[in-house]
């Protein structure tokens, strides 16, 4: 293990022996004297070494990882060697401590908040951010003679089945027109970007 070699303990036999794995850990920890970052680090070598996907293993580390934390702060245990081995966490994409304290209340979205953010691509991340129902309430306020330039769409639905076929698959050539057509004043705009912040909050 200190040289780094994937060493993890297994109950072979539970129903025989009588061993769990909550047991073995504990042993590990009693007799060689392994800080609770090494034992944490063992059993994600547990989760890391699965007969799973990529993308089931990394869920599982993670959730693993954050159930861990939580046990042990609820119990009192001195966690500060695990702050201290950051970096091998950071590599899995976690944070320590992994839960997310929201602010107490949002700032106001203002001109001055929007333009320190970071300069953003209007043709893509705006025009595809719109949620659909909002589009499709734009669409229906069109004056009748603007439709009929436009496919036929009974609700939201056919609109985002529309954003997203094949045959529309020109880089999205056919969403963007649609979508553009569809914010062409200062009203509908404003409405879909408080629909993004709306979605994006939620």
């Amino acid at each position: 293990f200190d040289r780094g070699v994937i060493t993890v303990p297994c109950t072979d036999n539970p129903t025989v022996s009588g061993v769990t794995l909550s047991e073995e850990y504990y042993t590990i920890y009693k007799k060689f004297n392994f800080k609770i970052c090494d034992i944490l680090k063992m059993m994600d070598y547990g989760f890391k070494s699965a007969f799973v996907s990529e993308e089931m293993k990394k869920r599982m580390r993670i959730d693993a990882f954050g159930k861990s934390i939580q046990i042990l702060v609820k119990n009192k245990v001195d966690i500060s060697s695990i702050l201290n081995d950051r970096v091998y966490y950071y590599k899995l994409g976690l944070t320590i401590p992994p839960e997310f304290k929201p602010p107490i209340r949002n700032p106001a979205l203002t001109l001055a908040l929007v333009q320190q953010l970071p300069k953003c691509d209007i043709d893509c991340r705006f025009i595809g951010s719109v949620p659909t129902p909002l589009l499709y309430q734009f669409y229906t306020e069109l004056p009748e003679k603007s439709r009929k330039k436009l496919p036929l769409f009974n609700n939201s639905n056919e609109i985002q089945k529309y954003l997203l076929s094949d045959e529309n698959s020109d880089y999205g050539k056919g969403g963007k027109y649609l979508s553009m057509k569809l914010l062409q004043n200062e009203r509908n705009i404003r409405m879909a970007l408080h629909g993004i912040f709306d979605e994006a909050y939620a």
